[in-house]
């Protein structure tokens, strides 16, 4: 594995994301429209789930070029670890959970201050720009904006009295840009020891990030321009990529395979527009829940 900073090659950020052996073309067609569309100079930085082999590795560096950087999982393990030993509940997560090598490695491998993160089911559709850059991620920590759920493991309660925990609304971790300045491992440590929050384990990330954002400078993607793809959601001017979730990805594939670089390569790239986080109240995400429950049991989005 080389060593990843924006410092060291400031004419390139450089852009981490996880991906596995199942999918895996899937996974390059986003990858490579990351790069494809971005009007910022962007350098990919690959983490594997521990399923690639070295014939992938191949097929990755044929799909997205000679200049990226990837990291194994046995050696991401020893990197990672080694600095989680002092606090206890996120050394349990990253050793025993995928969903701790989003919240911990990207940051902890990555040298410089700021770090950058782009699930692989994201695909670009349209030239873009102010994204990947140094202005969008310092003094910041950026998500995008799920405008349907709140993904979250806690329970409303929580969210009320005097102990109340602040958490911001809407969060998904799709993508996240952060000023490492805000990356409080003692925190984290302490949001995981929580027990009663984790009704939902595999959304301890977006939770955790909910909570740790409220703590911090917050912002969204406009969510027009990066579209979490719902049923409901329609791709408008404005949108230059969309993030194809497991759950909903076959009913847009035709989205998914249309020839979008034929369609866009030529047109100007749409600038990148942020706005503030909201903190969630209680009643909100009561709503919120009976709504989702809803949409899941009658397939009906209110």
């Amino acid at each position: 594995m080389l060593s990843s900073s924006c410092d060291k090659n400031p004419s390139k950020i450089v852009v981490h994301s996880l991906i596995g052996k199942k999918g895996l073309p899937f996974y390059l067609t986003c990858l490579d429209s990351l790069q494809f569309f971005s009007s910022d100079p962007v350098k990919l930085y690959i983490h594997s789930d521990g399923s690639l082999e070295q014939e992938d590795k191949i097929l990755i560096q044929e799909k997205l070029g000679q200049d990226i950087e990837w990291v194994g999982r046995k050696e991401a393990d020893e990197l990672v670890l080694e600095k989680l030993i002092p606090y206890k509940n996120c050394f349990k997560l990253r050793k025993n959970s995928i969903w701790g090598v989003e919240l911990f490695d990207y940051h902890m491998i990555e040298t410089s201050e700021l770090s950058f993160w782009c699930d692989a089911d994201v695909r670009f559709f349209r030239p873009y720009k102010g994204l990947f850059t140094i202005d969008a991620a310092e003094n910041k920590c950026v998500f995008l904006r799920d405008t349907n759920w709140h993904a979250y493991t806690f329970h409303p309660k929580h969210l009320m009295g005097p102990k109340k925990l602040p958490v911001c609304s809407g969060i998904n971790t799709g993508l996240n840009l952060l000023d490492k300045k805000f990356y409080d491992l003692d925190f984290i440590d302490w949001f995981l020891g929580q027990k009663d929050f984790f009704r939902i384990p595999e959304w301890v990330v977006p939770s955790c990030y909910a909570a740790l954002g409220a703590r911090c400078n917050s912002f969204f993607v406009e969510p027009q321009q990066i579209l979490n793809l719902y049923p409901n959601a329609k791709i408008g001017a404005a949108t230059f990529a969309g993030h194809f979730l497991s759950s909903y990805r076959q009913e847009r594939k035709a989205e998914f395979e249309f020839d979008w670089k034929k369609k866009h390569t030529l047109k100007a790239p749409i600038e990148t527009k942020l706005e503030a986080c909201k903190l969630l109240k209680a009643s909100e995400y009561s709503i919120n829940l009976i709504k989702r429950r809803i949409a899941n049991r009658w397939g009906i989005y209110l």
